[in-house]
């Protein structure tokens, strides 16, 4: 079987912080870092943002924008308040 092998991490130069328990696939990883300074509109709406894995099944997911340009796609995915977990 899987260690029983429960942590906390982080990677303080990218922002990302989180836990991890391998035994039962619980998961945690948090954007906690500032956005950089040369390009603060593309981290705004990351910041504080996170996933969710409860027993290795995805609960909560950041699903992020589909892109820059305009489409029904993206005006549907920034419109929703699960669009940014902020």
């Amino acid at each position: 079987g899987l260690p029983n092998h429960k942590a906390f991490w982080s990677l303080p130069e990218t922002g990302y912080f989180g836990f991890s328990d391998v035994a039962s696939g619980d998961r945690i990883v948090v954007d906690g870092g500032s956005p950089p300074v040369y390009q603060p509109g593309h981290a705004h709406s990351g910041m504080l943002s996170f996933i969710l894995d409860i027993g290795g099944r995805p609960v909560i997911v950041d699903s992020g924008v589909d892109g820059y340009a305009d489409s029904p796609l993206r005006e549907q995915g920034v419109s929703e308040a699960l669009a940014e977990l902020t």
